[in-house]
């Protein structure tokens, strides 16, 4: 499904402390390679293993979540790029919309439509990418698409504490753990306006 290239998996480990903000590791091949850390509505990424929303200079990213506009505004450096939240095309189901630049190239991905199954009546979309991998069911789980409707980037819930992300390998790290991260953790909600709802 992503064409002559083979796809690269990441996965994404999520860990939630009591009384302290939600950690996510970005893996691969056992190696972490960035750090996130979300703070309300706010979520800064580091390098490594270590992440410490203080220490600004450690950090290589920055996310800022607008709950009105269901957005989040991504800086990297001076590269400013936003994420949006749009419906999926499947029933309390949403997906991302994004315009970004990786290594030169100005790329532009969507939601993949889900097919529609006449005998079962229900909406079907592949999450299993090109190794045949099936997550757990979850609202997390979410396919992206180039305008020429190829499939560029899969998100899937593995298991309640990690993910995976599989997209090709031309795709600067950071920028898949940015965008995965981003469907992963959802819209912002203020907690208090919504009654604490944990969307994860």
């Amino acid at each position: 499904c992503f064409g002559t290239e083979h796809s690269i998996i990441y996965q994404v480990r999520f860990e939630n402390h009591a009384f302290k903000c939600p950690v996510f590791k970005f893996v691969s091949d056992n190696t972490i390679l960035y750090s996130a850390k979300q703070k309300y509505n706010e979520v800064f990424i580091s390098e490594g293993a270590d992440i410490h929303i203080r220490n600004r200079k450690s950090h290589v990213c920055y996310i800022l979540q607008n709950e009105t506009t269901k957005t989040n505004k991504v800086r990297i450096g001076d590269n400013v790029f936003e994420i949006k939240y749009i419906g999926s095309g499947n029933v309390n189901h949403y997906s991302l919309r994004v315009t970004f630049t990786n290594k030169g190239k100005t790329l532009t991905w969507i939601p993949k439509q889900p097919r529609f199954d006449p005998k079962t009546e229900k909406y079907y979309l592949n999450f299993h990418g090109e190794y045949h991998h099936t997550p757990i069911l979850s609202s997390r789980n979410m396919v992206l698409q180039n305008n020429a409707n190829q499939t560029t980037f899969i998100v899937r819930r593995m298991d309640q504490r990690v993910f995976e992300i599989e997209c090709l390998p031309d795709i600067e790290p950071l920028l898949a753990f940015i965008i995965g991260l981003s469907d992963i953790i959802g819209p912002y909600l203020d907690p208090w306006a919504n009654n604490g709802t944990d969307l994860l």
